[in-house]
């Protein structure tokens, strides 16, 4: 298994940087600031340097197609569909990757996001006794796949639409939808955690 180097930068910003990030950036400051990356990048173990540059090429291209994205050219999403979301490359212990989320708001067609939270399957020989305490067992959700179903409700968060895989449009049918109980317990866990 390969170990990461540990990078000799301070991850905390000065205040100069804080200032730099937020001004306009010549062409030196980007090549500065890729070439930060790099530095980074090259001391990631190979697993992770891959899966980073995939997303970076992803985030690429959510760069360009927001320049012309129109969230009325997709469908209207209600709460308890079920939706396959590339919620990207995040840090620490936030959601990422490729998953399914529910869909947890009456969203008018024309938002540019969604408030969705992140699902995830138990393990084989796992219970809903296994779940963590702040995230909801749904059980199997019918028409999705065969695992056992476990909410993420932590994580929930507004993602944009350019991240839905899919149902995207009506041509794509209609989306899994979760059931009224299993929507109930996320709602009720929802309101435990925050409300």
């Amino acid at each position: 298994m390969a170990v990461e180097e540990p990078i000799t930068a301070s991850i905390v910003p000065t205040p100069a940087e804080e200032g730099a990030a937020v001004s306009d950036t010549s062409a030196d400051d980007t090549a500065e600031v890729l070439d930060d990356l790099k530095t980074v990048v090259s001391h990631m173990a190979p697993g992770r340097r891959k899966k980073f540059l995939a997303g970076q090429r992803l985030q690429t291209r959510y760069l360009e197609w927001e320049l012309t994205f129109n969230p009325r050219l997709l469908r209207k999403y209600s709460p308890g569909e079920v939706l396959l979301v590339d919620f990207g490359w995040n840090v620490g212990a936030e959601f990422g990757g490729r998953h399914w989320a529910v869909v947890v708001e009456q969203n008018d067609r024309a938002a540019a996001t969604v408030m969705v939270v992140p699902l995830s399957s138990l393990k084989p020989g796992q219970t809903a006794a296994d779940v963590h305490r702040r995230d909801a067992y749904v059980g199997v959700i019918e028409g999705l796949n065969p695992n056992k179903a476990v909410a993420k409700v932590p994580q929930m968060r507004a993602v944009s639409k350019i991240r839905i895989v899919k149902p995207r449009t009506v041509e794509d049918g209609p989306a899994n939808k979760i059931t009224p109980d299993q929507l109930a317990i996320i709602t009720s866990k929802i309101k435990e955690l925050f409300i």
